[in-house]
């Protein structure tokens, strides 16, 4: 998810950033992968950096950063399957946690 990104007016006035920071590409991936706009990628050849400089990405918290993008991002764009999958998970919990105490309960004790 690095690089330039060049756009079309079309798509600059139509897109709603609302994030900040390193999000706003995964944003932008996610808006013209919705609306269908066409992506090319462009190779391109990488150089070493400079001496006395260095990185200020952070691989796990920018990560974990992007994750929850992404997440919320598909809470907006999908809320139907989103909230289908989160009803179907605490389902499966409430149904393990259930047979799980069911035994001992007929048993004479209280599941705890």
């Amino acid at each position: 998810m690095t690089g330039y990104r060049v756009f079309n007016r079309r798509f600059v006035k139509s897109i709603p950033i609302l994030s900040s920071g390193f999000q706003v590409e995964t944003e932008m991936t996610i808006f013209a992968l919705d609306k269908k706009y066409k992506i090319i990628e462009v190779p391109i050849d990488f150089q070493e950096r400079p001496e006395g400089s260095f990185s200020k990405l952070n691989t796990f918290t920018d990560g974990r950063k992007v994750l929850w993008e992404i997440f919320s991002l598909f809470r907006h764009y999908k809320p139907l399957p989103f909230f289908f999958h989160n009803r179907q998970l605490i389902f499966y919990c409430q149904f393990s946690c259930r047979h799980s105490c069911y035994p001992r309960i007929y048993a004479g004790g209280l599941c705890v």
